[in-house]
């Protein structure tokens, strides 16, 4: 499957504050992607306190539990924040409850890394 179509297994469940395209370079934190990719996009931090945003991936088979949702909640309470679950984990149903203080919430089908930070970033249009 190509990036390109990739893109369209993502699914914006709540934007607040319309976070999402970021137009600038941010001072970024990232749990559950590939940060070597991520600092194309951004300037990593390694504390969420330290972040003008928080980009977290909650993918099945990467330890993605109900402490997983909780620790991404925990995250979102410290800085701006944009969540993307796996539909395979499981997790989406208690999504509401366990990510209340995130400002963006997605929902995926697809392992690319690429493609989120693209969505994130405005890249994919």
């Amino acid at each position: 499957m190509t990036v390109q179509a990739v893109r369209t297994t993502f699914t914006i469940l709540m934007d607040e504050h319309e976070i999402i395209p970021i137009t600038d370079r941010p001072t970024i934190y990232v749990e559950g992607l590939d940060a070597a990719l991520a600092a194309g996009y951004g300037n990593l931090v390694d504390s969420p306190e330290r972040a003008q945003v928080a980009l977290v991936r909650l993918r099945p088979g990467a330890g993605c539990t109900g402490q997983a949702l909780e620790q991404a909640g925990e995250v979102a309470i410290t800085t701006s924040t944009i969540v993307d679950v796996d539909r395979g984990t499981g997790l989406v149903p208690a999504l509401g409850s366990a990510l209340g203080c995130a400002q963006a919430l997605l929902v995926s089908a697809d392992e690319s890394d690429e493609a989120f930070l693209d969505l994130v970033f405005g890249r994919d249009r």
